[in-house]
């Protein structure tokens, strides 16, 4: 049997035959090497452009939705008063037709009454005239 730091040096070796290990680059800074950081700077400065652009233009956008949504909003709020006076209109008008109808109804109960006494007074009336006749002899 393999020992174990056998067998870590054999995983880990890039010397073993068939190894396919990538062996990574160690970061070598030159501080002499402005074109490098030029470049960087350069290209986080471009970045940070775009992403400016981009917020400008969202700004806008969120600008003009909050101005169009104020607007609507605007025009709601003149819909809603429209309505309320309508309303308001039509509650008047309902109040006194109300008023009318009530003042019918109390005339016309006074009719009702009086159209049926009319007629109990026909009925006893017509009772009283066949007993009339059936109790005279004819004669």
């Amino acid at each position: 049997m393999k020992t174990y730091s056998k067998k870590r040096t054999e995983l880990f070796s890039s010397e073993a035959p068939g190894s396919e290990i990538r062996q990574r680059r160690v970061n070598t800074f030159d501080p002499e090497d402005t074109t490098n950081i030029e470049s960087v700077l350069q290209h986080h400065r471009k970045t940070q452009e775009e992403l400016t652009n981009d917020l400008v233009r969202m700004v806008e956008r969120l600008k003009l939705n909050s101005e169009t949504f104020g607007n609507i909003l605007i025009r709601d709020e003149k819909i809603i008063d429209e309505a309320q006076n309508v309303i308001g209109s039509n509650l008047d008008r309902l109040k006194r037709e109300g008023n009318r109808l009530g003042k019918y109804a109390a005339r016309s109960s006074k009719t009702t009454w009086l159209v049926w006494s009319v007629v109990l007074f026909v009925c006893v009336t017509w009772f009283l005239m066949f007993m009339l006749i059936r109790i005279i002899p004819k004669g």
